[in-house]
């Protein structure tokens, strides 16, 4: 029974181990070792969030931000510009919200010691 077991389990076992070694080995990354679809995607937006001259980017550091919602707002692209714009617009709205939720909390201290002391000192 036990070298049944051992048959029916142990091969399958090396095997998934063998391929999550082959998996975890690290190796460098470049453009050419990308999926295509990939590449494009990040190539594309990364173009386009520079955005302009080199003459306009040194006089303007902050091209950034407008280049991004550029981006967004370009209907005419085949390709939507994907993860960077996505990577910037969600930490603008982790940012906000983190704004936010001290504006809130700050309120609701405020409130709740005015009710119980009963005094605005």
């Amino acid at each position: 029974m036990r070298g049944r077991a051992h048959a029916a389990m142990i091969p399958s076992l090396n095997t998934a181990l063998d391929e999550l070694r082959h998996y975890l080995q690290a190796q460098p990354v470049t453009l050419e070792t990308l999926p295509p679809e990939i590449a494009r995607e990040w190539v594309y937006a990364r173009r386009a969030l520079q955005g302009g001259n080199p003459a306009e980017r040194a006089t303007r550091p902050t091209t950034r931000p407008c280049a991004s919602s550029r981006v967004r707002c370009r209907r005419s692209c085949r390709m939507p510009p994907g993860g960077p714009i996505a990577i910037l617009e969600s930490g603008r709205t982790v940012v906000r919200a983190f704004f936010e939720a001290g504006f809130w909390a700050l309120g609701s201290i405020v409130i709740l010691l005015w009710i119980v002391l009963r005094a605005l000192r």
